[in-house]
């Protein structure tokens, strides 16, 4: 990293998809944040079957891959906004609109940021934002632009957002499945 990390923001040093997935449910029952941003890089595929021991040098390996499980997916947003992230790749922009509002349908997003990876780069950073509030797109040309709006949507949603935040039971039903999923790990591992 080129910045410092601030010193309120808290780092967890992961390894795999189901760990973070694990830390970030955990998270979300212990702080029960009103808005969720989802913007880590989780790979697509990770390895199928992972050897143990050393591998010889003296024979060629086939490597097989499998989808990674989505975390944005896993974890339940009906006590916060989510906000999560959509880059494509060789699509036009009407594909990647379509692929965006079905990325916040699926993961019940109250926004996603997304954006073409050829139109990424030092120089410039164009994205789009959809709000489900307005159900609109917002055009903007530079990670300045992209956060300053960002920042702007999540301030105006979250005043009518508290007033929709349900009881505890949704705290109640988590811890179930908190339980289950560090069982599950620690079983793994």
């Amino acid at each position: 990293l080129s910045k410092a990390i601030p010193s309120f923001l808290k780092v967890k040093n992961v390894e795999t998809v189901d760990e973070m997935a694990f830390s970030f449910q955990k998270d979300i029952f212990e702080r029960n944040p009103r808005i969720a941003i989802f913007c880590a890089a989780v790979l697509d595929f990770e390895i199928s079957k992972k050897l143990s021991g050393k591998a010889t040098s003296k024979k060629d390996w086939t490597i097989h891959l499998s989808p990674s499980k989505k975390i944005i997916s896993e974890i339940e947003g009906d006590g916060f906004m989510k906000v999560g992230f959509k880059l494509e790749s060789g699509v036009s922009m009407e594909v990647l609109k379509e692929k965006m509002l079905e990325s916040a349908e699926k993961n019940k997003c109250s926004f996603i940021v997304g954006n073409l990876l050829q139109d990424v780069n030092t120089e410039e950073h164009r994205a789009l934002i959809w709000s489900r509030k307005t159900n609109s797109f917002y055009e903007l040309k530079s990670k300045k632009e992209i956060a300053l709006c960002l920042a702007d949507l999540l301030e105006k949603s979250d005043l009518e957002f508290v007033n929709q935040l349900p009881t505890s039971a949704h705290r109640a039903r988590t811890i179930g499945r908190l339980h289950k999923k560090s069982r599950d790990l620690s079983a793994r591992t």
